[in-house]
């Protein structure tokens, strides 16, 4: 069986097994990119719910 050969251990190791990650930059811009992306989007559907409506306008009673 697969856990019989893992031991006590842990299966993919410690985190003082692997050396350090470096230091990666660069996440804000990702961020802002992403924040303006759906700023866009949740504008696009907002002016599609509105204009489903009655646009703002009021509707003519017929007498």
């Amino acid at each position: 069986m697969v856990t019989k050969d893992a031991g006590n251990g842990p299966v993919l190791g410690t985190p003082d097994d692997f050396p350090d990650r470096p230091k990666r930059g660069g996440r804000l811009v990702v961020h802002v990119v992403i924040g303006v992306l759906v700023a866009i989007i949740a504008g696009g559907w907002g002016y599609v719910m509105w204009s489903m409506t009655a646009g703002g306008r009021r509707r003519r009673r017929r007498s």
